[in-house]
């Protein structure tokens, strides 16, 4: 939950917080000293996990090139990969578009960021994670980004279907997720599926 408080449950909080499904704070989202300036009004989860948080404030743990819109981390720390040039502009709301792109609302007066833009904005997002795969002996490995921690990897003999999980573990190696999987003489599909 976001706003404009700087305190939850006698404990700081820097304008937003995570709680757990019962309602206790979840100590492992942190913020640190949070947004600054002005209040958060709202976040658009990505497909991997990274927030993208838009409000009044004017910084985000003192960083001071994030006015109005940030994104972070699943824990809670600061994305410096994106940097939307805002120019003061009121961001209303965000949304995610099915190919990743963020889509923003707001008060933008006849531009955004150089372009032509009165409410509606589109920026560049990553998309949805991409799957790696290599071959190691007679068995392959599939790879994609530990921040997509809610997908899960599905496998198929057909393009079309049926789609089951893959029934090897999942191991987390460096940044990767990574399924190894037996040898196989079928053609196999494999793709991520979202919850």
């Amino acid at each position: 939950m976001g706003g404009d408080f700087t305190s939850v449950d006698g404990g700081a909080a820097g304008r937003l917080v995570r709680m757990n499904a019962d309602g206790v704070r979840d100590t492992s989202f942190n913020v640190a000293a949070g947004f600054s300036g002005g209040p958060v009004y709202s976040l658009t989860e990505q497909f991997d996990g990274r927030l993208i948080v838009h409000g009044g404030f004017t910084s985000y743990r003192a960083i001071t090139n994030t006015p109005y819109i940030v994104r972070l981390w699943p824990e809670g720390s600061y994305d410096s990969s994106f940097h939307s040039p805002n120019g003061g502009n009121t961001i209303l709301a965000t949304a995610l578009a099915p190919d990743g792109q963020i889509l923003i609302c707001g008060l933008f007066g006849t531009q955004y960021d150089g372009h032509s833009a009165m409410v509606l904005a589109l920026l560049h997002g990553d998309g949805p994670p991409r799957i790696t795969t290599a071959k190691a002996g007679n068995s392959f490995t599939c790879a994609w980004p530990d921040v997509a921690t809610v997908f899960s990897m599905q496998q198929s003999f057909s393009a079309s279907g049926p789609w089951a999980n893959a029934p090897a573990a999942v191991n987390h190696v460096g940044r990767s997720f990574v399924i190894t999987n037996s040898p196989a003489t079928d053609t196999r599909f494999f793709r991520l599926a979202a919850p």
